[in-house]
């Protein structure tokens, strides 16, 4: 059967020993069911990063222009620099 312990209000489990083995079956669907999630969190990560720099890119043309960026945010000296880098490559 398994142990639980609890330290800092946190239940984990630390010795798990199945009555029976589990089908291979379960174990090939949790293998793929892993993949897919881990191309799900890279694909929303890939999407945060491109909301991220197209906003980073607003800011950088309306500072240009002598406006300030989106609801007065400022961006760092490196975001700056990765979303100028970027336009240049975008445009060049």
């Amino acid at each position: 059967m398994a142990q639980h312990t609890r330290k800092d209000s946190v239940t984990s489990i630390t010795d798990v020993q199945p009555d029976e083995p589990l089908p291979s079956g379960i174990l090939a669907q949790l293998a793929d069911m892993s993949r897919r999630l881990d191309a799900l969190e890279r694909r929303t990560a890939e999407a945060r990063l491109k909301t991220r720099i197209s906003a980073l890119e607003q800011d950088l043309e309306a500072r240009s222009q002598g406006r300030t960026g989106r609801d007065g945010e400022i961006a760092t000296t490196e975001e700056e620099e990765a979303a100028r880098i970027l336009l240049e490559m975008r445009q060049g």
